[in-house]
């Protein structure tokens, strides 16, 4: 995932997000003090547009390496199950863009049923 779309999800869930029961807890003193809360603030406070230059700013490496692929993809991970607590009770929230959320919702969970469990 691009980090402008990062950024873009982060917009939307910094408009839309009911502020209960979140993975992304950005107000949490542990989170701002974290690696986590650095990417974040990163990602919405700079103009980073590549994850070498994220990696270069938070790491001081000029190449990605694990750490950083790792702190992104938890922060991703931590960013779309926050976005299950989106209010779609906001009058903000247009009925269409409620209906295709609730879709893709509802397909994700139905999808996410049939995948058999690689374990015995």
């Amino acid at each position: 995932m691009k980090i402008e779309e990062i950024r873009d999800i982060i917009r939307f869930l910094n408009q839309f997000f009911s502020g209960k029961n979140s993975y992304l807890d950005i107000k949490s003193p542990d989170f701002e003090e974290s690696k986590v809360g650095e990417f974040y603030t990163i990602i919405t406070d700079s103009k980073i547009k590549e994850d070498k230059d994220a990696a270069m700013s938070i790491y001081g490496v000029a190449k990605p390496d694990t750490r950083y692929m790792f702190l992104k993809s938890h922060f991703i991970s931590r960013m779309l199950n926050t976005i299950t607590h989106i209010d779609l009770s906001n009058p903000r929230i247009s009925a269409y863009t409620n209906a295709i959320f609730t879709a893709y919702k509802n397909l994700f969970v139905s999808a996410e049923e049939k995948v058999p469990c690689p374990l015995p």
